[in-house]
């Protein structure tokens, strides 16, 4: 993805938890913020969709991400997290950082400021921790919509 499309995606996940934070916080859809970032968003979308360098991988190419934590919630949803473990595609240690990373994250959405240490993820098994990260990505996509 080229940096032009990386400073679009965040700024399109930034606009997103900025309405749902108004939202959490009491504000309704016809606060000036939250209709703004109605605009927004979907132009945003439109701009990475026309850009020529936005060259999407076939649907059968795997995917190898860098880092899993660095995807974003959405990407990791698309992504079978046992069959690329078992393909080696995803590396196990990642799993615990990418848990950490998406409970987190997830936590903040929901407004709670207590952070889970990286402590709590170490010693889980790679399939506990594929678990905790499906649910948190689940939750994170469902409260992003």
């Amino acid at each position: 993805m080229t940096d032009k499309l990386d400073t679009i995606a965040r700024a399109m996940d930034l606009i997103t938890d900025m309405a749902m934070e108004l939202n959490f916080r009491g504000c309704d859809d016809t606060h000036p913020l939250i209709l703004k970032a109605g605009e927004l968003v979907p132009r945003l979308k439109a701009m990475a969709d026309h850009d020529p360098k936005n060259q999407k991988p076939a649907a059968n190419t795997p995917h190898p991400p860098a880092k899993l934590y660095l995807m974003t919630a959405e990407e990791v949803s698309k992504t079978n997290l046992e069959e690329d473990l078992a393909k080696g595609i995803i590396p196990g240690e990642d799993l615990s950082e990418a848990a950490f990373t998406f409970e987190n994250e997830l936590m903040v959405l929901l407004g709670d400021e207590n952070a889970m240490p990286m402590d709590t993820y170490s010693g889980m098994d790679e399939q506990k921790l594929i678990g905790v990260i499906q649910a948190a990505v689940e939750n994170i996509c469902r409260l992003r919509l």
